[in-house]
């Protein structure tokens, strides 16, 4: 706190040679002040029009001090001395815009000073000295203001409003037409009923006292308090596809297919603008559901077993281009539903960013593709796996607060917390992380219909030391909110009327679309939801910050991805301002299935992804941080990659960073992006210049190569143009020259005596056959050529 001691204060004389110094340091700071070297500190002085104020004799010995800002403040404190001495500072206490402090102990002619210190939009300022006599003689005797209960704001029904004032004996007057009481308007008596808009007025009266300031509330009624009424059965656009059990299998499935055409291929749906959301209402399906880039496909029952998938809602390396690969497989989702799957099986195969959440698999759960080629990361969540979960290619991947009958395979770091039926503890051989319980965490916040058809968010509980599915006991502990507390976000909206909508106390539910903000998106209070579909893509443009999240209990955000724009921005979220230090341990804003990317559809650029300030933040996103989603600095903060990197994750990064460090060009071209279609001209190429090379090469394995695949063939990272440049030619011709790269000439060993394997590189299939497949790789030795310009 501030304290003022009065001018009269006295103390010890300095010496002279101190006072001196003190002059020389006064002349200094006069001419830096005069340069303008020095920032003046302090509080500024206040405005007379920022505020009123008063006192107000409460009895013999009380006497109350009022302080109303004209603009709401954060804080107001009081300075007092009684009789001259014994300053005095609190925080006063603030009722419905009026700031109180009530001082004791006083006696007739007893003189309080008191002036104030108050915050006005961020700066906060000092008034002037005031004077007060107890029991008369001094200035500033008047009435306290009075008060409404409720006070004024918006109602959907009407309200009995209640006045009161804190001075004993004083009456209140009131007009209800907005125009101000005076001594004749009328004497208040009792509660009174306002039934529509009205705007009520009220003054205090009291013989010997000043009139009180006039106090004023407006009551709004017909629209619901804070965020103005949405529909409870909202039209959600167009990108939401809304199934029934009513319809038939076929009209569905047509639906579907025609769906996955347009989302499947990596080559033109990876950087597209397509985002589609698909919703089952409770009811059986039989459907066989291939999910394909940036949809979700979800049930609406309030538990998993609502609504039952007889058939199969599945990801593989669906492309004849990816050649078995499934290490492209992002942006995707599946969640709260039950699945029968055709073959005994469910397989999602998947390459992070892809949640498996809130699903009862009546049945196993196979996690590579059906070509046993590979799949890099994935996370489940709050789920049930009747029969075997089976990793095989799988590179990595993070279980939490599920069951699953038993799992099989491990390559890289697979980890478990609050799983039964999890592996042991093994790591690094197998690399198996497990933790018996998740010490903290809180399920997802999900759409659901009720028993009334409509839609409502219910949002689950803070869960500690947990193991098994939320809804293992039959439904997941938590509350719900209806849909007339949400502002539907869809094609059209812009960053204005989406702040203005979280400026009014509505929570967001945003569908499947691509964003353009022109502003930062601001969610500024407790316990409000951000719900995305289908993959909303927020891209900020003109260098703003994309999201920021105040220092407040209970945010959950949930399904969104961002994707920075063409001009830096400083961070894409922030959670919190710089030196937050408010505990939120009971109530913690929670960050879920949230993706990062930069360099994506566009050429992005963004200094940081994420800023974390506020406390106890439980953060369970996946971070896409490169031109490509799998290129290096892709991960999750505490859904996957738990456990310490393995050698051979430690060798192959290496082998990408030398790779990178001998092709800068290739390397900056990889960063701006890494579409399919940009390697056709340069497979054609290839093609020309050695087709017997081509021909020796199995299909896969060429294909891998030729189309960018990742995995043991060569190391993490290494793209087509890469491995390209490294092809040797028949006769030791060079390859064609390909966007101003070096060249790198490569000798292949001819004699089978000379081939070698590479170290810790299995063929995919290895983990089918339980041990090394006796496919070997030819090793190459390179060297620089000059560049040909």
């Amino acid at each position: 706190m501030r304290r003022t001691f009065p001018p009269s204060r006295t103390g010890p004389t300095p010496p002279p040679y101190r006072r001196t110094v003190a002059l020389l340091g006064a002349l200094l700071l006069a001419l830096a002040g005069l340069l303008g070297l020095t920032q003046v500190a302090g509080v500024a002085s206040a405005d007379a029009s920022d505020y009123t104020q008063s006192v107000t004799q409460l009895n013999a010995t009380q006497a109350q001090i009022s302080f109303t800002p004209t603009t709401a403040a954060l804080y107001v404190d009081v300075h007092y001395l009684v009789n001259s001495a014994n300053q005095l500072n609190f925080r006063m206490t603030n009722s419905a815009g009026t700031w109180t402090r009530t001082v004791s102990s006083l006696t007739t002619g007893t003189v309080l000073e008191y002036w104030f210190t108050y915050e006005k939009s961020g700066p906060q300022y000092d008034t002037p000295h005031f004077t007060y006599t107890q029991g008369g003689g001094g200035t500033g005797g008047s009435v306290v203001t009075p008060t409404f209960s409720p006070a004024g704001g918006t109602y959907t029904s009407a309200q009995t409003v209640t006045f009161a004032d804190a001075t004993a004996g004083a009456s209140i007057r009131y007009t209800r037409d907005g125009s101000t009481p005076t001594a004749t308007s009328t004497l208040y008596s009792g509660p009174i009923s306002v039934a529509a808009t009205t705007t009520v007025k009220a003054i205090a009266f009291k013989s010997g006292l000043t009139d009180s300031a006039v106090a004023t509330a407006i009551y709004t009624i017909g629209t619901s308090a804070g965020c103005p009424v949405q529909s409870d059965t909202p039209n959600f656009g167009s990108n939401v596809h809304i199934f029934d059990p009513t319809m038939s299998s076929a009209t569905i499935q047509a639906q579907l297919d025609a769906q996955f055409a347009q989302m499947k291929d990596t080559n033109t749906a990876q950087f597209s603008e397509n985002r589609v959301a698909d919703l089952y209402k409770p009811g059986t399906y039989s459907v066989q559901h291939n999910v394909g880039f940036y949809t979700s496909v979800a049930g609406l029952g309030q538990n998993p077993d609502d609504v039952t998938i007889n058939g199969d809602v599945t990801v593989d390396a669906f492309n004849a281009s990816d050649a078995g690969n499934a290490t492209q497989n992002f942006w995707r989702s599946a969640e709260n539903l039950a699945i029968n799957p055709s073959s005994g099986s469910n397989r999602w195969a998947v390459a992070q960013a892809a949640p498996f959440r809130r699903i009862d698999v009546h049945g196993g759960l196979q996690l590579f593709p059906a070509s046993y080629g590979w799949a890099s990361g994935g996370y489940v969540a709050d789920t049930k796996v009747s029969g075997q979960a089976a990793s095989v290619s799988q590179q990595q991947w993070y279980t939490r607060d599920s069951s699953l009958g038993s799992w099989a395979g491990g390559v890289w770091n697979m980890v478990f917390s609050g799983t039964t039926g999890a592996p042991a503890n093994t790591f690094p051989n197998p690399p198996e992380t497990t933790l018996a319980t998740t010490p903290v965490s809180r399920d997802v916040p999900y759409l659901y219909i009720d028993g009334t058809g409509k839609y409502r968010v219910f949002l689950p509980s803070l869960r500690t030391n947990a193991s098994g599915p939320s809804w293992a006991s039959g439904s997941t502990p938590g509350s719900s909110l209806p849909m007339s507390q949400f502002y539907v976000v869809k094609a059209g909206d812009t960053a204005a009327t989406i702040n203005a909508a979280l400026s009014q106390g509505c929570n967001l539910f945003v569908t499947p679309g691509v964003y353009h903000l022109n502003q930062t998106l601001n969610v500024t209070k407790a316990n409000t939801t951000v719900l995305g579909i289908g993959y909303p893509t927020f891209v900020p443009d003109n260098g703003v910050n994309a999201m920021q999240v105040a220092d407040v209990d209970g945010v959950r955000l949930k399904g969104l991805l961002f994707d920075a724009g063409t001009t830096n921005s400083a961070a894409l979220l922030t959670v919190g301002p710089a030196g937050s230090s408010a505990s939120h341990a009971a109530d913690p804003t929670t960050v879920q299935d949230v993706f990062f990317r930069i360099g994506g559809e566009f050429a992005g650029k963004a200094t940081t992804s994420l800023i974390v300030n506020s406390n106890n933040t439980v953060i369970r996103p996946h971070l896409g941080l490169a031109g490509r989603p799998r290129q290096r600095g892709h991960g999750r903060l505490d859904d996957q990659h738990g456990g310490q990197r393995s050698d051979r994750q430690r060798r192959q990064r290496r082998g990408d960073r030398a790779v990178r460090r001998a092709l800068p060009e290739v390397r900056s071209d990889l960063e701006r992006s890494e579409r399919q279609d940009d390697l056709l001209p340069e497979r054609d190429a290839v093609r020309r210049a050695q087709p017997g090379r081509m021909e020796q090469l199995g299909r896969s394995q060429r294909l891998r190569r030729l189309q960018g695949g990742r995995g043991r063939h060569h190391p993490r990272g290494v793209g087509a143009r890469q491995l390209l440049l490294l092809q040797r030619q028949p006769g030791g011709e060079q390859l064609p020259r390909i966007r101003g790269a070096e060249h790198l000439r490569c000798e292949v060993p001819r004699r089978p005596d000379r081939v070698a394997r590479r170290r810790g590189h299995h063929h995919p299939r290895d983990q089918r056959h339980g041990g090394d497949h006796p496919r070997q790789h030819h090793s190459q030795q390179c060297r620089r050529l000059p560049v040909r310009r």
